[in-house]
């Protein structure tokens, strides 16, 4: 068991499940004011935050592919942008983000550095892995990273459990397209982290400067809306991942891209 007479435990209560929440998203996004950015008639939230249970990070958005999050996610893990792949599960990606912006070639080697100082002390305030680069801005790119940095804390709660809290903070957060498969990745690495750390899983929390829907989405959400919601949200039967240290994470996430492992080897209940 991890001690440190400087560290006060959090008091730890499960959050919601990512379900209900979305829904609540798009409501208030639907109601709330509008704005035009470059040409287009968007809906938009201001300084969103949230918090969502990372064992619970799916949303009935139709037409959400698990299989294209996950290759996404697998790629950030080893460090690919294989535009090529993505375009194949999901054709509109191309347009939507240039492959200078792709995430892995940017995060793989931070998030083994963030292992790696969360192993050395698990205390630490530094374990961030940076998305958007100063260079994003200054080279004037047509577009930019979505992602402002990822915060991993290991923090003790109320029964000395060590857990694993991950802050996300994105400047833009486009809920149709983005937000789903945001959550779905970041939770993802969450509870990687934290197998691989040995520790339990904490709090996913979600900040985004603007948070939005573009009017082309409208009707789409309206249509989702209007739908019964149901008692319980989709709940998938989360295995337990690997304890593998990060490196090994790494070359597994590329083989599984590879076809070497199957797909359900970590994620279960899933349509992958």
């Amino acid at each position: 068991m991890l001690t440190d007479p400087a560290a006060t435990p959090v008091s730890f209560k499960a959050s919601s499940s990512f379900g209900p929440v979305y829904h609540e998203l798009c409501t208030n996004l639907m109601t709330g004011p509008q704005v035009d950015v470059r040409g287009l008639l968007t809906k938009e939230l201001i300084g969103s935050h949230f918090q969502v249970d990372p064992l619970y990070p799916l949303c009935l958005r139709p037409g959400f592919s698990h299989r294209f999050a996950l290759t996404e996610t697998l790629q950030v893990i080893c460090g690919r942008g294989d535009m090529r792949q993505l375009k194949k599960l999901a054709p509109a990606f191309e347009g939507m983000a240039p492959s200078y912006v792709t995430y892995g070639p940017r995060l793989a080697w931070q998030l083994q550095a963030v292992f790696d100082r969360l192993l050395a002390d698990w205390t630490s305030r530094q374990a961030i892995a940076t998305v958007y680069m100063p260079e994003d801005f200054h080279k004037g790119y047509p577009d930019c990273p979505c992602t402002m940095s990822l915060q991993f804390l290991v923090r003790l709660d109320d029964a000395q459990v060590p857990r694993v809290h991950l802050i996300c903070t994105m400047r833009s957060n486009d809920i149709w397209y983005g937000t789903p498969t945001d959550i779905f990745m970041f939770t993802f690495l969450q509870r990687q982290m934290a197998a691989s750390l040995g520790y339990e899983v904490g709090h996913y929390v979600h900040q985004a400067g603007s948070i939005h829907v573009y009017e082309e989405h409208w009707e789409k959400v309206i249509q989702m809306l209007a739908t019964p919601t149901p008692l319980e949200f989709p709940k998938p039967e989360l295995a337990r991942y690997p304890g593998y240290s990060w490196d090994k994470v790494r070359v597994k996430a590329a083989e599984w891209l590879d076809g070497s492992i199957k797909g359900k080897t970590w994620v279960r209940g899933l349509d992958l």
